[in-house]
C-alpha cells in the first residue's frame, strides 16, 4: 500500500477570518485559539467545538467558555440539552428563538427548549450562565413542555408578537424547499411588520464548506473520497488511471492493481508499467517458446518484463522449448540460450535445465544491465531422433532491493 506525500499547496486550508479574541477564563480550549474560523468538522477547531452561525449560514469554530466573556454578539451558553456541563459562545441570535415548536428536539441541536409562552409553545435561549440575553430579551426562570427548569431568554415585550412596542425584537423564522428547511432570523419593524427572512434558501448539497441544504451536516457525501480527499478539490493522484486504486483513509491511499506496478515513483501517473504475461508463472505453466529440428536454428523472445518499484520486485518468468535432431546424421546440436538485459534494465539471473525440478537446473549467468550472456545447454547427439525439452528461469537477481523498473528483456534460443 501506497501512501501519497501530497504537495502543501495543495492541502492548503481555506482562507477565513482568524478570530483574535484573547480568552481570559476559558481553560478547557485545547490548542492556538481558531474562534470564527470556517470549520467543517469539531476535529477542525482547536475547542472541538464547530456550530453554525446564523449570520452568514457557514460552520465556524467556536471556544469554550464558563462565564460571560465571549466576543460581541455571542453569549455563553450550554453547549447541549444532553450535556450542560459544558458550555461554548453561541450568536446571540440562535436561529431558533420564538420559533413554533412542540418539543424540545424541534429547537436545534443545542441548548435551546420549547417553552409555553403566551398562546403557543416556542423555542427559547438558555441564559442560565451570567442570566445574558441579546437585546429586545430578558433572562426569566421558566419551565419547558418537557419539565425542565431553568432560566431562559424571553422579549421583553411579552410575546413573540410584532408590535410597536417590539421594534427590534428578532425571531426565527424558516425557508424550506425539496432540498431542506433552513433556518435564518427576521427582525420587528414595528407598524412596516417583520423584516424579510434571511434564512438561506436550501440547496443540493456540494463540496464548498458550506451546509447547503441545511440538514447540520457540510459536504456531507463528499469528504474523504478520491475526489475530494482531505478537503474540496483535493482528489488522491492516479485516481482512473489503468492498474490503479485510489482510496482515502484520512490521507489519500494509492495501490497497485497486480501484476501493475509503479515503475517511475511518479503519483499523477499511478501505477503505470503492467508486466507482461508473455511467460509462466512456474515450472508447470512455463510458456513454450516452440520447437527446432535441425542444428540451425533460432527463437527469439523480447518485450519480456520484470518490473520493480519501490514496494515489490516482479515474479519469475518461466520458458521451455523443445529441440529434437532427426535428419543430418552428421550434425550434433549444442543448443544454448542468452539473455540480455539493456542498459536501463537490472541485474537479472538465468537457469537453465532439463526436467521439471529446479534445483537440477545448475547452468546459471547473471547478467548486469548492458550486457548479454549465454548459457551453453546440453548437446544433443546426431541425427538418430533424440530430443530434449529445455526448461529456463528469469528472475530478479537477488542482490537488488526494490526501485522504480520498467525495462524490457529478451532471451534467445540457437544452436552452435
Amino acid at each position: 500500500m501506497k501512501r501519497l506525500l501530497l504537495l502543501p499547496v495543495i492541502f492548503a486550508a481555506v482562507a477565513c477570518a482568524s478570530g483574535s479574541t484573547t480568552e481570559t477564563n476559558n481553560t478547557n480550549n485545547t490548542g492556538n485559539g481558531g474562534f470564527g474560523d470556517i470549520c467543517t468538522k469539531d476535529s477542525d477547531c482547536d475547542s472541538n467545538y464547530c456550530i453554525l452561525w446564523v449570520s452568514d449560514f457557514k460552520m465556524h469554530c467556536s471556544e469554550v467558555c464558563s462565564t460571560q466573556n465571549c466576543p460581541a454578539g455571542h453569549s455563553c451558553r450550554p453547549y447541549s440539552r444532553d450535556n450542560a456541563e459544558v458550555s461554548i459562545c453561541f450568536p446571540d441570535v440562535s436561529g431558533f428563538q420564538c420559533a413554533e415548536c412542540a418539543t424540545d428536539t424541534q429547537c436545534g441541536n443545542y441548548s435551546d427548549r420549547c417553552m409555553v409562552f403566551g398562546e403557543t409553545n416556542v423555542c427559547l435561549s438558555d441564559c442560565s450562565i451570567g442570566a445574558d440575553c441579546p437585546s429586545g430579551y430578558q433572562c426569566q426562570s421558566m419551565t419547558s413542555v418537557a419539565g425542565y427548569s431553568g432560566n431562559f431568554c424571553i422579549p421583553e415585550t411579552g410575546g413573540c408578537d410584532c408590535t410597536a412596542a417590539s421594534v427590534g425584537l428578532t425571531v426565527a423564522c424558516e425557508n424550506s424547499n425539496a432540498y431542506g428547511t433552513c433556518t435564518g432570523v427576521k427582525q420587528c419593524l414595528g407598524d412596516a411588520g417583520w423584516s424579510q427572512c434571511n434564512a438561506a434558501e436550501p440547496a443540493e448539497e456540494v463540496c464548498d464548506t458550506v451546509d447547503n441544504n441545511c440538514n447540520g451536516q457540510v459536504d456531507e457525501g463528499f469528504l474523504g473520497t478520491e475526489g475530494h480527499c482531505e478537503q474540496c478539490n483535493t482528489p488522491c493522484p492516479g485516481t482512473g488511471i489503468e492498474g490503479t486504486t485510489t482510496s482515502c483513509d484520512g490521507a489519500c491511499v494509492m495501490t497497485c492493481s497486480a501484476n501493475y506496478y509503479d515503475a517511475d515513483s511518479r503519483d499523477d501517473t499511478g501505477c503505470e508499467c503492467k508486466d507482461d504475461t508473455q511467460a509462466g508463472t512456474t515450472v508447470s505453466t512455463a510458456a513454450n517458446l516452440g520447437s527446432g529440428d535441425d542444428c540451425d536454428f533460432a527463437i527469439t523472445a523480447s518485450n519480456l518484463k520484470i518490473p520493480v518499484d519501490e514496494f515489490k520486485i516482479g515474479g519469475t518468468d518461466y520458458f521451455k522449448f523443445n529441440y529434437e535432431n532427426n535428419w543430418d546424421p552428421t550434425c550434433w546440436s549444442y543448443p544454448y540460450v542468452s539473455l540480455s538485459v539493456p542498459a536501463s534494465g537490472i541485474k537479472l539471473r538465468m537457469c537453465a535445465g532439463t526436467g521439471t525440478t529446479e534445483s537440477s537446473w545448475t547452468r546459471c549467468v547473471t547478467v548486469s544491465p548492458g550486457q548479454t550472456q549465454e548459457i551453453d545447454l546440453e548437446a544433443i547427439g546426431p541425427g538418430n531422433g533424440d530430443s530434449e525439452t529445455f526448461y529456463l528461469k528469469v528472475l530478479s537477481d537477488p542482490t537488488n532491493t526494490p526501485g522504480p523498473n520498467c525495462s524490457n528483456y529478451s532471451i534467445t534460443i540457437g544452436d552452435d
